[in-house]
């Protein structure tokens, strides 16, 4: 099973512009083992379940729509955004 990039959004207090978490974000997420509490470990582990499920949703929508463009008759136009800067297949 292939692991999709989550993009969380959020805004640089410095910076005003957004920035995505990525696969270093994730690294460190899973570095972050054990907490002092144990209602705060059953937490983060819950959280870092429902991340690698989303990861996994948005990895299956991704194939279906990869798939479903083949046969529509705009792939044409589909392949021409995704040519673009910044567009992606979902947002074409």
């Amino acid at each position: 099973m292939s692991h999709a990039t989550i993009q969380v959004k959020w805004v640089a207090p410095s910076r005003n512009r957004p920035r995505y978490w990525a696969k270093r974000h994730r690294r460190w997420l899973v570095q972050l083992r054990k907490f002092p509490y144990l209602h705060q470990q059953i937490a983060f582990e819950e959280l870092k379940r429902a991340i690698d499920q989303i990861g996994a949703r948005i990895a299956t929508l991704n194939q279906t729509i990869e798939t479903a463009i083949k046969s529509w008759h705009l792939a044409s136009v589909v392949d021409a955004l995704r040519a673009l800067h910044g567009i992606n297949t979902t947002i074409a």
